[in-house]
């Protein structure tokens, strides 16, 4: 190891043995005298002539600015231990950061199931909305619509599948109108009023196509796209943001998955039951059916009073 570092380790040397011709062993409190220059640079000398026999043995060339600072107006108490080699440097404490905490139990996929259909079915609210929504999907686009209309327009009215997708596309701007609207109205009409509306046109929309003949396909078929696109822009935003308004922020995910489970399971149904109907019966008798079942579902809507009287969007639930 390196020689005692500057005055400090003298007086401590000092303090434990006692003065010069003193008994040794005994601790005797040294007189405060005044430190002279001669005795500041002896001290300094002595701080920094240790570093430097350090870092000679393993640094050679790092030496030279040990001997240098010897020469420098340091303070006592400057040193070289930072030139020292890494099991010769002191030792510096850092205070090792806290233990995480134990992660929380996970609950098996069945509970997060149950609370979130359970949560649903009992609010007031959002049971309603999940029927009227799961009734519409069941005739609408995606359900039987979506089997019934490519075959009624291509066969029934003789369209050009060219026609068609120009039909559909200037009908469907409708939906970017109803987007931009939607606040409007609800400031107009109020929420639920809204919803009852919104959730009755695809249902009108539907009725005018079931009524369109060869010679105004195009038209018909343009207005039947564009309010059915508009109602269901207009009805899906105010929904949405009703169910994330009434829902506490830790079942919102398990909300929209059993919302959107019960709304989307009845798709693949509809489009099975308007294949059905529609080889069955006709492709247009299976259209009338298709738009008495789409004005139906705004039903559950209209029962519900404290959805029908809504006039904005209830305080954000907590939690």
């Amino acid at each position: 190891m390196g020689a005692p570092q500057g005055g400090r380790s003298v007086r401590s040397a000092q303090r434990r043995t006692g003065p010069p011709g003193g008994v040794p062993g005994r601790h005797v409190q040294p007189e405060r005298t005044r430190t002279t220059r001669a005795g500041r640079g002896q001290s300094r000398a002595i701080a920094t002539g240790g570093c430097c026999a350090v870092a000679e043995r393993h640094l050679p060339f790092a030496a030279i600015p040990c001997r240098l600072l010897s020469v420098l107006p340091l303070p006592p108490r400057t040193s070289c231990a930072f030139l020292s080699p890494p099991h010769e440097a002191p030792a510096v404490r850092t205070p090792e950061p806290p233990a995480p905490e134990p992660p929380a139990p996970r609950e098996r996929m069945r509970t997060r199931i149950a609370d979130g259909l359970r949560f649903v079915l009992r609010s007031r609210l959002l049971r309603p909305i999940a029927l009227a929504t799961a009734i519409g999907n069941l005739a609408g686009l995606g359900g039987a619509l979506s089997a019934l209309l490519p075959a009624f327009a291509l066969r029934d009215l003789g369209l050009s599948p060219g026609r068609l997708g120009l039909a559909l596309t200037v009908g469907n701007v409708c939906a970017l109108i109803g987007a931009l609207l939607t606040g409007r109205l609800i400031r107009l009409l109020g929420l639920g009023r809204l919803l009852v509306a919104a959730k009755c046109l695809p249902g009108l929309g539907v009725l005018l196509l079931a009524t369109a003949t060869p010679d105004r396909a195009v038209p018909a078929l343009a207005g039947a796209a564009g309010i059915t696109a508009c109602g269901i822009t207009v009805y899906n935003i105010a929904q949405v943001s009703l169910r994330q308004a009434v829902t506490p922020t830790a079942m919102q995910a398990r909300m929209n998955a059993s919302v959107r489970f019960v709304i989307w399971g009845t798709l693949p149904l509809g489009a099975a039951a308007g294949g059905l109907l529609g080889s069955a019966i006709g492709l247009r008798p299976a259209l009338w059916l298709v738009a008495a079942v789409s004005l139906v579902s705004c039903v559950p809507l209209l029962l519900a009073r404290d959805v029908r009287t809504l006039r904005d969007f209830p305080a954000a639930a907590a939690g």
